[in-house]
């Protein structure tokens, strides 16, 4: 077989792989942020897959080296106005202490970043129209990232 064929194959299930692990608990949390959208009168982010590729890496990152910050997020952001093709990128990050992750503390996260100033303001902000949410349990945290496009 061909290398280029199987290293695209290999991508292809790699990516339909991610795919199915991370939409149960990135649903949830976008199905909530749109609730609060909704009572600004603000309409619903979408999520947007190539978007969680890039909130995963972050996440894993971030669970890694056990911290919560915005390492890189010029570089993150760069590439993904380019690949997004807009102008406009916002990240939410978060290390939560839990050793589960579950509907309830999905709520949570949400509640502390709505409890934010700047985190809200990605949230809330109506010029984003997309959303890629990741989380990864290590440990005694939980540890999401969320990235926002328009």
């Amino acid at each position: 077989m061909d290398s280029t064929i199987y290293v695209t194959i290999s991508l292809v299930i790699f990516l339909l792989v991610i795919l199915v692990l991370l939409k149960p608990r990135r649903s949830y949390q976008v199905a909530l942020i749109n609730s609060y959208r909704r009572k600004y009168r603000l309409r619903p982010l979408r999520a947007y897959f190539p978007l969680d590729v890039f909130a995963r890496k972050h996440t894993s990152y971030l669970a890694r080296n056990r911290s919560c910050n915005h390492d890189r997020f010029e570089i993150r952001s760069a590439m993904i106005m380019k690949i997004t093709r807009t102008d406009y990128v916002g990240e939410n990050c978060i290390m939560y202490p839990s050793r589960e992750y579950n509907d309830n503390i999905a709520v949570r996260l949400i509640e502390d970043w709505m409890d934010s100033p700047e985190h809200r303001t990605n949230i809330l902000n109506p010029k984003f129209s997309k959303i890629g949410v990741s989380v990864v349990v290590k440990g005694q945290y939980v540890y999401s990232t969320q990235i926002f496009c328009s």
